[in-house]
């Protein structure tokens, strides 16, 4: 969408909220499956809880739509805190 605007001579301040993010936030909500699929989550992901990073294919399946908050209460995936 273009448009032009004439303003006079002044100090003027312009908000601009994007349509679409420039930045993707990642945090413990996000399911394991789209974490481990962004590079750059996968790469924190793989130093913080390497064992999370490295969830083989059949786990993913059964749990990937599950969050790193929610699959830190499975016995087998201790997720550490600083998460």
């Amino acid at each position: 969408v273009s448009f032009g605007v004439e303003i006079t001579s002044g100090t003027w301040e312009f908000f601009y909220t994007p349509e679409v993010d420039y930045i993707k936030y990642c945090s413990t909500q996000i399911p394991i499956a789209e974490l481990v699929s962004n590079e750059n989550a996968n790469k924190v992901l793989a130093e913080l809880a390497p064992q999370a990073a490295a969830f083989p294919a059949e786990m993913m399946e059964k749990f990937g739509h599950q969050s790193l908050r929610e699959l830190s209460h499975l016995p087998f995936l201790p997720i550490p805190e600083k998460v």
